[in-house]
């Protein structure tokens, strides 16, 4: 569940840290699950970054804590909740994914995001 305000980490080496949550794109509930695209204001951004603080972004959810289970019976679950950023095209901003991003995204459009990722699950 993706509530207004919540602050989520980037995954990426866009330059920024941690965004916050202000609106999931096309969608009528306020869910979280992955591949779910969510506009952000950045809250935190990593020293020598041209990101300021209160830039809006988008961003797609990775990594999810809530266990989800696959068609084949297994469960997966992350160990924290993690946004790639998107440029207005939707193609990922930064050139590196760092931890394991699920295959599922590959299906849901996002195929650059998996094969920038360190491994996939």
């Amino acid at each position: 569940m993706v509530q207004l305000r919540t602050r989520r980490k980037v995954v990426d080496n866009s330059g920024v840290r941690e965004v916050r949550c202000i609106q999931v794109k096309r969608s009528k509930k306020a869910e979280g699950r992955i591949g779910k695209e969510v506009v952000g204001s950045v809250t935190k951004v990593r020293p020598g970054s041209t990101w300021k603080r209160g830039d809006l972004v988008n961003g797609v959810r990775v990594m999810v804590k809530k266990e989800m289970q696959r068609k084949g019976g297994r469960w997966l679950r992350h160990d924290l909740n993690g946004r790639v950023l998107l440029n207005k095209k939707g193609e990922p901003i930064g050139t590196r994914v760092r931890g394991a991003v699920p295959m599922e995204l590959r299906r849901m459009g996002y195929g650059k995001i998996v094969s920038m990722s360190e491994s996939i699950l």
